[in-house]
């Protein structure tokens, strides 16, 4: 809510909602009248991440005022093991897809991390990888362990110059070897 010095509300105010995308760009979203109590509301989209902020200029009696919130914007991320169980030394793949809502993938592909997960967290060794055009990926993971293993993984796309989206993490995957 816009508030006055006092902390009283300013009502029929003109705010200016302005959006700046982590891709870059930055735009008027709109413009909308503050309601009795000071309030106001815009709905915004789903579609990128962004800083949006809101500009009331002032008048004769008020100051100028602003504030910025954060909106971010998670692409979906999936993975599947291509078994539950493998031999030792056997084929195993992290396969899975960035899916987008509105937004295309970039033609060279999105990095994607396969990581290594414990009961602790999710390790920053990982296997590297990138999406093809259509988000798609397949990687092979190691299975040469000695003894029978238990591992998890997940799928991690993080945030890169150009990438309007929040890193993201598709769901923990259990496999068995051995």
């Amino acid at each position: 809510a816009l508030r006055d010095s006092r902390g009283a509300p300013v009502g029929g105010a003109l705010l200016r909602i302005v959006a700046e995308r982590d891709s870059g760009g930055r735009r008027l979203l709109d413009e909308v009248r503050t309601a009795a109590d000071g309030t106001y509301s815009l709905p915004l989209g789903t579609d990128v991440s962004r800083t949006v902020s809101v500009n009331y200029d002032g008048d004769a009696i008020r100051g100028v005022a602003a504030a910025t919130v954060r909106q971010n914007v998670r692409a979906g991320v999936s993975m599947r093991l291509s078994a539950d169980r493998v031999r030792r030394g056997g084929r195993l793949y992290a396969s899975g897809r960035v899916k987008l809502l509105t937004a295309a993938v970039p033609p060279r592909g999105v990095p994607v991390e396969v990581q290594f997960c414990t009961r602790s967290g999710c390790s920053r060794v990982s296997i590297s990888d990138t999406t093809d055009s259509n988000g798609g990926f397949s990687t092979p993971i190691p299975t040469s362990y000695s003894g029978r293993t238990k591992l998890v993984l997940r799928a991690r796309v993080s945030t890169f110059p150009g990438w309007p989206f929040a890193a993201a993490t598709s769901k923990r995957r259990t496999v068995v070897i051995g």
